[in-house]
């Protein structure tokens, strides 16, 4: 865990231009964008469908693996499991390293819902690592002194250790104890993520009668 020094810049000389305004987000950064809101509008349209002719297709029956037979409610089903999969960046909680930037003493990151901007000086930094099969993704939780909180972490990426440290600051320690930290940081990150992602879905199904009685 790391606070941030409001009497000193963090952003390297080097990289002293992303304070001066937006760089140029990636293609697919926008397109991502832009597909999170279009399912956030589909999957909305899905649930309140599935829920008002609940009657018709419960009507049809289940089959034997216990899924409703009609296609409507699977549907559903499938667009609020990846909606939840990836409700932190939608809902703006995460954003995406490349997706963010330095504006002076503050870090903004284009999400799916707006612009976020959070005030680094005195800001609680928690760095982590996410193991993957292609290797190892680096972010951040930060966290003002508003209590308000900020994920910075790829959906893809592999990596980022450096973009981290140009919008955070760079580490003031290093070694094998805190890599390990960050690792188990991480790890409690996905169980976290996969945990509400359960739930989430699950109460959706019961909400809509997906449940068989």
């Amino acid at each position: 865990m790391e606070k941030t020094d409001p009497h000193h810049s963090e952003l390297p000389a080097s990289d002293a231009a992303t304070s001066l305004g937006r760089p140029p987000l990636p293609g697919w950064t926008i397109a991502g964008i832009r597909a999170g809101r279009a399912l956030v509008v589909v999957t909305i349209a899905a649930v309140v469908t599935s829920w008002l002719t609940h009657p018709w297709w419960t009507a049809q029956g289940w089959d034997p693996t216990g899924s409703p037979r009609n296609w409507l409610p699977n549907v559903t089903l499938g667009l609020l499991l990846f909606t939840a999969l990836f409700g932190q960046w939608i809902c703006g909680l995460a954003a995406s390293p490349q997706s963010s930037w330095r504006d002076g003493d503050e870090l903004v990151a284009q999400t799916v819902i707006g612009r976020r901007r959070i005030r680094l000086p005195r800001a609680l930094i928690i760095r982590f690592r996410v193991l993957g099969r292609s290797g190892t993704t680096y972010g951040a939780f930060v966290v003002d002194r508003r209590c308000r909180l900020l994920v910075l972490a790829g959906l893809f990426s592999v990596g980022g250790r450096s973009r981290v440290d140009r919008l955070v600051g760079p580490r003031t320690t290093d070694g094998l104890l805190r890599a390990g930290g960050e690792y188990l940081l991480g790890l409690l990150w996905l169980l976290l993520t996969c945990a509400g992602v359960l739930v989430l879905v699950g109460f959706a199904a019961w909400a809509i009668g997906m449940l068989p009685a």
